[in-house]
């Protein structure tokens, strides 16, 4: 795994801007290790909610994430 989310983080507290990376539950195990990609409805009108995107790959070096079993 790779520590582009941290150096990323770090690179960005002067700023007031955080990535979203959302800690997920699995079957009773947690994730937190992949960043979202931010989605926004199409229509606004209707009531159901954007997808939400999840980066199968570092965005930042492009190595795969290793899904928590």
């Amino acid at each position: 795994m790779c520590n582009c989310i941290a150096l990323a983080e770090k690179s960005l507290q002067t700023t007031n801007t955080i990535l979203d990376i959302p800690i997920t539950f699995n079957y009773g195990q947690f994730s937190a290790n992949r960043l979202t990609i931010a989605t926004l409805k199409r229509d606004s009108k209707k009531r159901e909610k954007a997808s939400r995107i999840f980066a199968s790959y570092c965005p930042f070096c492009g190595k795969k994430y290793r899904l928590q079993k």
